[in-house]
């Protein structure tokens, strides 16, 4: 429609028309004099600005939510500290996990091959209970209580458990060991060949069950067979008492393989070999020195005097 006050006949003007018109002022004005330049900065001035719209601040949001994640992050950050504590050894380790799993059979049995490593053979009997009432067939756990028997003389009770154990998994390589040293200590020497013979061949790499078990081939006048595996036994007991930082459990289990070394070469007549063998033992442990003087010293005379000693009685203890 017409603006109001146009002159009649006069054509409407839009907006489009007007900002036109507007941008145009100043060439006009530059042309029609100093009053159309007044008009002009006077139109501007009375037109109010924009309003003013601060930058985006995202960081806001951050700082209105560390408030609220501030405690469960305090919270996450002292269970972790708790667990660093829990997991600083393995031992500690092992008695959180028997705490947070007490259903858990194998978590109990773990708990007591720690006992047996720090000598607490009682905490270990009770935590070997607790894995076989919470899993009667356990046969790890019959094991170990069978293991623990023999060790405190309890020969009898210790059989029973590890046949239990071999009844429920008959390819337990220290079940058959321990069974076979049972049969051994009651004189049935050709029942703890068997067991042991069966170990070695379920575990050929384990060193104890193969230096046992060339004893007995010893014992049971093999000693032909008795020597590679004697030889290897003490192979791999040397390998691992210099990985193991020479401790006294493995400076102990290599001086009885070489004992027992020494005692298949003087039965197979390698004289020299004897004597260092017993010499090695002695070195190791110096506490069964009294023990091992008698058997060096045979090798000793066998060699200078040339004796024949393939049928010397030698009582090989295992």
């Amino acid at each position: 429609p017409p603006m109001a006050g146009a002159p009649a006949g006069a054509s409407p003007v839009t907006s489009t028309q007007r900002h036109s018109t507007q941008s145009k002022l100043p060439t006009a004005a530059s042309s029609t004099g100093p009053s159309a330049m007044a008009s002009t900065a006077a139109s501007a001035a009375s037109s109010s600005p924009p309003p003013f719209m601060p930058p985006s601040r995202p960081w806001r949001s951050v700082l209105l939510l560390l408030p609220v994640l501030g405690a469960p992050l305090t919270a996450a950050a002292a269970r972790t500290w708790s667990r660093n504590k829990d997991w600083s050894s393995s031992d500690a380790i092992t008695r959180a996990t028997a705490v947070a799993c007490p259903n858990s059979a194998k978590a109990q049995l773990s708990l007591g091959t720690m006992h047996l490593q720090h000598g607490d053979t009682r905490s270990a009997r009770a935590a070997f209970r607790a894995a076989l009432r919470i899993y009667p067939e356990y046969s790890d756990a019959l094991y170990w209580l069978g293991r623990l028997g023999l060790t405190d003389g309890r020969s009898a009770q210790a059989e029973r458990l590890l046949n239990a154990s071999l009844e429920l998994n008959a390819a337990h390589p220290e079940a058959n060991l321990f069974l076979a040293l049972c049969a051994a200590r009651r004189g049935d020497d050709a029942t703890a060949l068997t067991l042991l013979a069966r170990a070695h061949g379920l575990a050929p790499h384990n060193a104890e069950i193969a230096r046992d078990y060339g004893a007995m081939l010893v014992r049971t006048h093999q000693a032909g067979r008795a020597l590679p595996v004697l030889r290897r036994a003490v192979a791999m007991l040397t390998e691992l008492h210099e990985l193991g930082g020479r401790s006294a459990h493995s400076r102990a289990a290599l001086a009885s393989a070489e004992v027992k070394l020494a005692a298949a070469l003087l039965k197979s007549n390698e004289h020299a070999r004897c004597t260092a063998s017993a010499r090695k033992a002695e070195k190791l442990e110096p506490s069964i020195a009294a023990v091992v003087a008698p058997l060096r010293q045979l090798c000793e005379r066998a060699k200078r005097e040339q004796l024949d000693t393939s049928n010397v009685h030698i009582d090989v203890g295992l």
